[in-house]
């Protein structure tokens, strides 16, 4: 929809000082949608969906979350209890990354020993009701 402009014109009939007052507006579609948004290309909507700009097109699109979300960001999981003290995450880490919670307080690195990028050990036997949570970006 293209957007107009309304002129008017005015005639000066006496020569005597006149004040003309006109109130002219653009005329300004409103938008209901994204998709009435010229840079904007919405298409086969559903639930959970972003959306993302797309410089090749100059457009914005809707995609799928797993689609924008880089791959690589920060894992939060709690890890597989090999023994007491030795834990597996489901990814590789990187090892600069990895982050260990012992019920919620940050371990230090001298209390950890890194086995893999996915095997760590910490210097704290672990009972049943203790947490350990641990953050990290993958490798």
């Amino acid at each position: 929809m293209a957007e107009t402009k309304q002129y008017f014109d005015v005639e000066l009939i006496d020569k005597d000082i006149i004040t003309v007052k006109l109130n002219v507006l653009d005329f300004i579609p409103k938008r209901k949608n994204l998709g009435d948004l010229s840079d904007v290309n919405i298409t086969a909507v559903v639930d959970g969906q972003l959306i993302q700009y797309n410089a090749t097109t100059g457009k914005w699109v809707n995609v799928n979350l797993n689609t924008i979300v880089d791959l690589k960001l920060v894992q939060n999981e709690v890890p597989t209890k090999l023994t007491a003290t030795r834990f597996r995450s489901i990814y590789s880490f990187t090892l600069e990354s990895l982050a260990i919670y012992f019920n919620g307080q940050r371990l230090m690195a001298s209390d950890r020993t890194i086995h893999s990028s996915r095997e760590f050990s910490i210097s704290i036997s672990t009972i049943t009701a203790d947490k350990v949570m641990i953050e990290y970006i993958k490798a």
